[in-house]
Parts: C-alpha cells; sequence; structure tokens
C-alpha cells in the first residue's frame, strides 16, 4: 500500500512539473490598429491559444485575423551531441502544435534573467477611467519597463524574449510597435538566430558545427470572421518594391448568393446573423533578410518560396518532435523546391516567361491563373487553409547570426464606405470608385478571375462592389512599404507626443473630461484634440442608426486646458471619447510620405470603451421607479436606446439599492447593486447583452424587479421583454 501511495506522489509531482514547465508568459501590445500577443517561448501554434493578431474592423478588435501562426528550421548534415548523423533535420513551433520542452523552448532573458519576456513603453501608459471604474490594461506586470533606451529608434513598445531550439540556434524575439499616423497599421517582428551550439535549457554548449543549407520557413493561418479567403504573394518579381503574402476574397461555388468580399457581421444586438462587407487585408511582409552571415545586407529575393496548403497537412502542422523523420525531409524539399514537389496537380506551380521573377525561386501559382473561379476546386480544401513561405539556403558557422525581419500588416476601407458599398450593393446602384470613375473597367487587374470568368460578376453593380473589395490591396502595399521604411530607417519613425491619461464623469447636466498633463514633456507639444462618438465606440449601423462616428468636439491649444464639459450630450444616449495631444511638426523629420508634418498621438491610447450618460439625481419615493422601454423588442429599433439595443433602464431609483430580477415563475436571473444615481441600466452595450448572472441572454417573458433600499424598503416592477 505504502509503495503504491509513493508512486501516486512520484506521478503527481510529475504531472505538477510538466504543467509548470509548460507555462506561458504572455504579453500584449494593444496601442494601434494591429494588436498582437506575444508568449515568451515564441509560439503561436493552435495548441498555444489561437488568436495571434487583431486589427480594427466594423467591430472594433473583436475578432482576431491571424489565427495562428508558425516559425521553423530545417538543416543538412547534422549531427548531434551523441554523434548521431542526420541528413535532414528539422526544428521548431509550426501552426498547428508547440513544444516548449525540447523542441523549442523560452530561456531567461540574458539581461534580467528573472524574466522570460519583458515588455517596455517609451512612455507611461495613460490611465483610462469612466465613472469610477478603469478601463486601460493593468500595469506594470512583471517584466515591464517605462524606458525608452531599452526600445530602438522611437518604437512606442516592444516586447522582447530569448528562444532555443534543439538544432543549437538561439532566437532573440523582438516585437515593435507604433500608433503615429502611417505605422499603426503594422507590428514588426525583428528576430536574430544565432548558431549558439546549446541544445538545452543549460548553460553548456553541446555542438561546435556550422549548421549547412539552413532553411526558415513561417506559416500564416489568416481567417478572418467568416469571410472566404485565398492567399497571394507580392513580391516575386524583380520590379516589386516589397513582398508580402496576404489574404484576398474568393469565391465558393455552393453560396446561394456573392460572398465575394462579403463576410458574416453580427450585430451589436449578438444575435443577428447578417453580411456586411468585409473591409480589411491582412498579411505578412518579409521587411529584411540577411543575405548571409557575413553580409548583412537584404536579400530581395527572399523568401524564395511560397505556397498554399490544406490545414491539416500532418508533415507542416505538428512540430517537429511529433514526425517521423521522413516529414523531415519531405519539409526540406518544399523549403528547396516548392510544394509542386509534392503535388504539381493540387499546387500548379507554374514559371511565367512574361514575369521577371528571381532566378531559382518556387512561387505558387496565383489562384486566379489556376484556371478555376471557385475554391472547392482543390480536393483539400474544406473551410480554410495556410500559407507558407520559405527563406534560404543560409550557411550558419558557430557563433554566428543571421537576421529575420517581418510584419503583421492590415489595411481597411473606412467603416462609413464599406457600409455605403455594402447598402448600395444590395441596392443593385453601387458604382466605381470615385478616384477611376469613368476610367476603363480595370477589375480584371486587380481580380484577374474576372478575365477568365466574367460570370462572377456579371452586372456592373457587382463589378464596381469586387473593386472596392480589391482596392484594399493597394493601401495594404502602401501599409507593408511603410513597414520596411521603418527597418531601413533603423526604426526612427516621427511620433507624436504621448497620450494623456483621461477621466469622464457621468453628470446630471453635463459629462465631464478632464485629462493629464503627461503629453506637455515633448518639446514640440502644441496643444490637444478632444473626440466623441455616440451610441457604439465603434462605427456602426443598426437598423437605419448611424452609430460609433467619431466627430472632434473641441481643440486647445497650448497647455492652458485640461478639463471639457460637454454640454450637449442627450439624454438615454451612451458617449464615448478620447484626447490628442498634438505637436507642431517642428521636430518631426523625414517620415515615409513626407516631412514635418504635424503628428497627433493615437485614438486607441485612451480611447474609452465603457459608456458616459447623462445621470438622474435619485428618485425621491420609490413610486416613482419605472422601466424603460417597456415593453422592450428587440426589433423596435425606434423605442431602443441608440447603440445598445439590449438595454433597459432603470429609473428615478433611490440613490442605493439592489435590483433582483426574477422570471414570471420566481427564478433568480439576475441582481445588480445600485449606488450613485437615479437611474441603472441592464444590458449595456456588448459587455451584458441584457444576460444572467451565468451569461446567458434572457428570452422572451415576464419579468419581475424586485428593488430593495438598505433601510428595508422594497418595491416591484414588471416588464415585459420582447426577442
Amino acid at each position: 500500500m505504502k509503495k503504491t501511495y509513493f508512486i501516486v506522489a512520484v506521478g503527481l509531482l510529475v504531472l505538477l512539473f510538466a504543467l509548470s514547465a509548460q507555462a506561458v508568459t504572455t504579453r500584449y501590445i494593444r496601442i494601434g490598429r494591429m494588436w498582437t500577443k506575444n508568449h515568451d517561448h515564441g509560439q503561436f501554434a493552435e495548441t498555444s491559444g489561437t488568436s495571434v493578431q487583431w486589427y480594427y474592423s466594423r467591430r472594433g478588435f473583436s475578432s482576431s485575423v491571424v489565427r495562428c501562426s508558425g516559425t521553423r528550421f530545417g538543416v543538412k548534415d547534422w549531427t548531434d551531441a551523441d554523434n548521431n548523423f542526420y541528413s535532414v533535420k528539422c526544428a521548431g513551433a509550426p501552426y498547428g502544435s508547440a513544444d516548449n520542452f525540447d523542441n523549442w523552448f523560452e530561456i531567461p532573458h540574458p539581461n534580467y534573467p528573472e524574466y522570460t519576456i519583458i515588455r517596455a513603453y517609451r512612455y507611461q501608459p495613460p490611465t483610462i477611467t469612466v465613472d469610477g471604474f478603469t478601463y486601460h490594461d493593468r500595469f506594470p506586470l512583471e517584466g515591464d519597463f517605462v524606458d525608452a533606451s531599452m526600445i530602438p529608434g522611437t518604437a512606442e513598445c516592444m516586447t522582447e524574449s530569448y528562444v532555443r531550439n534543439w538544432l543549437g540556434i538561439d532566437i532573440r524575439a523582438r516585437c515593435l510597435a507604433w500608433s503615429t499616423k502611417n505605422h499603426d497599421d503594422y507590428v514588426i517582428y525583428d528576430w536574430i538566430f544565432t548558431n549558439s551550439g546549446n541544445v538545452d535549457r543549460d548553460d553548456d554548449v553541446e555542438l561546435s558545427a556550422p549548421l549547412n543549407a539552413m532553411y526558415i520557413m513561417r506559416q500564416q493561418e489568416i481567417f478572418q470572421n467568416g469571410s472566404v479567403e485565398w492567399t497571394e504573394y507580392y513580391g516575386e518579381c524583380i520590379s516589386d518594391t516589397s513582398r508580402i503574402f496576404y489574404s484576398t476574397p474568393i469565391r465558393r461555388r455552393n453560396d446561394t448568393e456573392d460572398r465575394f468580399g462579403i463576410a458574416r457581421d453580427r450585430m451589436i444586438s449578438g444575435q443577428d446573423n447578417t453580411y456586411q462587407l468585409h473591409s480589411r487585408y491582412v498579411g505578412e511582409g518579409a521587411l529584411f533578410v540577411q543575405k548571409a552571415w557575413n553580409d548583412n545586407v537584404d536579400d530581395p529575393s527572399q523568401p524564395q518560396m511560397h505556397c498554399v496548403s490544406g490545414p491539416d497537412d500532418l508533415a507542416f502542422k505538428l512540430e517537429s518532435g511529433r514526425r517521423p523523420e521522413s516529414d523531415w525531409l519531405l519539409f526540406y524539399s518544399v523549403c528547396e523546391n516548392g510544394y509542386n514537389e509534392i503535388n504539381p496537380t493540387l499546387y500548379q506551380h507554374e514559371t511565367f516567361p512574361e514575369l521577371d521573377v528571381y532566378p531559382g525561386t518556387h512561387h505558387d501559382t496565383e489562384f486566379p491563373k489556376r484556371g478555376a473561379p471557385y475554391v472547392e476546386e482543390y480536393a483539400w480544401w474544406f473551410w480554410h487553409h495556410v500559407a507558407s513561405c520559405a527563406s534560404g539556403p543560409f550557411d550558419l558557422p558557430h557563433g554566428e547570426s543571421l537576421r529575420y525581419v517581418f510584419a503583421i500588416v492590415g489595411a481597411d476601407l473606412k467603416p462609413e464606405i464599406a457600409w455605403d458599398v455594402y447598402e448600395d450593393w444590395r441596392a443593385g446602384t453601387c458604382t466605381w470608385p470615385a478616384w477611376e470613375a469613368g476610367g476603363a473597367n480595370d477589375l480584371a487587374e486587380y481580380y484577374p478571375t474576372f478575365a477568365d470568368f466574367p460570370e462572377v460578376a456579371p452586372t456592373a453593380n457587382d463589378q464596381a462592389k469586387d473593386r472596392w473589395v480589391t482596392s484594399i490591396r493597394d493601401s495594404l502595399l502602401m501599409n507593408n512599404y511603410a513597414a520596411q521604411w521603418a527597418v531601413q530607417n533603423n526604426y526612427n519613425v516621427p511620433i507624436a507626443p504621448p497620450p494623456p491619461s483621461i477621466e469622464v464623469t457621468s453628470l446630471p447636466d453635463r459629462i465631464n473630461i478632464t485629462w493629464g498633463n503627461e503629453s506637455e514633456s515633448a518639446g514640440d507639444f502644441a496643444g490637444y484634440r478632444l473626440y466623441r462618438a455616440s451610441g457604439y465606440p465603434y462605427y456602426h449601423r443598426y437598423q437605419g442608426v448611424e452609430l460609433g462616428k467619431w466627430e472632434l468636439l473641441a481643440t486647445f491649444n497650448g497647455t492652458g486646458t485640461h478639463s471639457y464639459d460637454d454640454a450637449t450630450a442627450e439624454r438615454g444616449t451612451a458617449y464615448y471619447y478620447y484626447v490628442t495631444a498634438f505637436d507642431n511638426g517642428t521636430q518631426n523629420g523625414q517620415d515615409v510620405y513626407g516631412n514635418n508634418q504635424v503628428l497627433e498621438s493615437g485614438q486607441y491610447l485612451n480611447m474609452t470603451t465603457a459608456p458616459a450618460y447623462l445621470t438622474r439625481p435619485p428618485g425621491l419615493t420609490l413610486d416613482d421607479i419605472r422601466v424603460v422601454p417597456n415593453p422592450f423588442n428587440v426589433y423596435a429599433a425606434e423605442m431602443n436606446y441608440p447603440g445598445e439595443p439590449n438595454k433597459v433602464m432603470f429609473l428615478d431609483l433611490p440613490l442605493e439599492c439592489t435590483i433582483k430580477i426574477y422570471t414570471e415563475t420566481l427564478e433568480l436571473v439576475r441582481t445588480i447593486e445600485h449606488y450613485g444615481s437615479g437611474d441603472e441600466a441592464w444590458g449595456v452595450q456588448l459587455n451584458d447583452h441584457m444576460t444572467t448572472d451565468t451569461g446567458q441572454l434572457v428570452v422572451s417573458g415576464l419579468y419581475i424587479a424586485l428593488i430593495e433600499t438598505p433601510d428595508g424598503q422594497s418595491t416591484i416592477e414588471k416588464f415585459v421583454i420582447v426577442r
């Protein structure tokens, strides 16, 4: 019996050790329009938790654009510390599974060994307070710093971790971000690979041989909110100005209506599955691929291979330790020769003599040139795909390094334009983009499938919609070029003054906005701008009502003003605010598109996402309490609160009370503790959705509210919900 207990105890200890070894430290960067989360072990596989990057869209940051991604290595003629020889050896973490035990794992930061990942800010992150509640990210966490000297160039935020794999490669993994105009649509990953010869977590160096013919593969699973997409590549031609593989819409044969550039859109109510223009493109740009360990220049022909494949190709999905050596050989062959080596029928790599493709490179044929208008033409397709690109081969002597820099880049149409285009298209009145009005129909240039299969867009209305959608590609390439410019200029991007902290207070006759003076530390500081949106913090149209349209409320030159009373707010409407600091441009040097531009701090640095309202004074008696609207009907937009179609209000409440909401069978649904004003909301925006205490959306029916004060008084209010 004692032996059994001992075995069980040892087993539990081993399990606890394994779980602790797999503990992951994560740090987010959320300052611009592209948000990202970075793990200390540098892996972004499905098993590390999906959703890697988020890009601003019609729903704010509520849906990810990169579901998972991976980095893998392959080398030739490798011998391990036990003198075992491998003709090909692979390592790394693909998009499908991670391994932070022995294949790929985090190591302590060399300068801050108590941490495995650090995050540094150029300035103190601003605080955001609405009616006494804080809505900014918790700061500082362990390993957080406010120290501009730790960050290269003018980047506003950086994470940095160190990773090692069983090939003896150490990786310094940096991520850099800005919130400034022209540079807030991307995050940059600046990685350095060093042949350390250390294959495990201790300090002993096991190997001293060079790494021969090394390939580096990057993988992305871009999956954006229910749209149907393919991934194309720009940069295989000598005349191309940058390199990026990016998501682009595609059609499916069995769609009951045109879905090109159209994605599912869950409305604010959280229950209406409708559609909306898919108005964003996302991709991964290669910004700098060092030509050789002893030649520190960018090689524009790299990545020398890209391909699109199915999501469950196990040789490419699972980490190297879980695959046989035959899969290592297959992986290496694809890096070397392209996916055409595996299945030329499916992947159809071709060389087009009319294109000035870099010699010796291997890039998949663009989908429109494959002779099929629908994605179902490929047997492996069932709901999404994975894009891969490989750079190499590199020889890396022991102790030497290579630098690889890439960016996750986004671009979109302005939300107002996206809504206009979608609504016009649904009405059959969509017209060509204004900058091309009257010109020749160039849709085939942006959407080559149309040239061979004009039936996919048979009407002028369809063609105009498709042209609007594909125009986003131009913006994506411009944003990728801006990221490339940042790298080429050692990250010395002109930046605005730091943002101020913001505090918003709801009052009976006005909403007060107060901000700090942190921004005035900038030598070229010139003033503040206050912006406001009503109904919703992100632009949306709901049942004919325009919501979340940000407008300039006031400008304050100089340092004299740090508070403003918004007396134009209307009762019953939710309001959101942010304050920017702007400069006079005199200290802003060369940027990607010009000199001495006046810059202002980014919107998302101190934007409020919780609503502020005009409040009511406490009611005089319990008899004054009302529930509005009553009945509540989710489909009666004109009777509901703008932008908050799931909200009911309890009005003329006492200063302090407890509201208990029951079904007509007296099942408790929700308990709300109220204090400080004469009104209380249930079902505010996306945070509540008129849900129960367990998070379930309430159904149609009669509801009973029991309202009790601390001194023992109580009253009952009944109201009806119709869904």
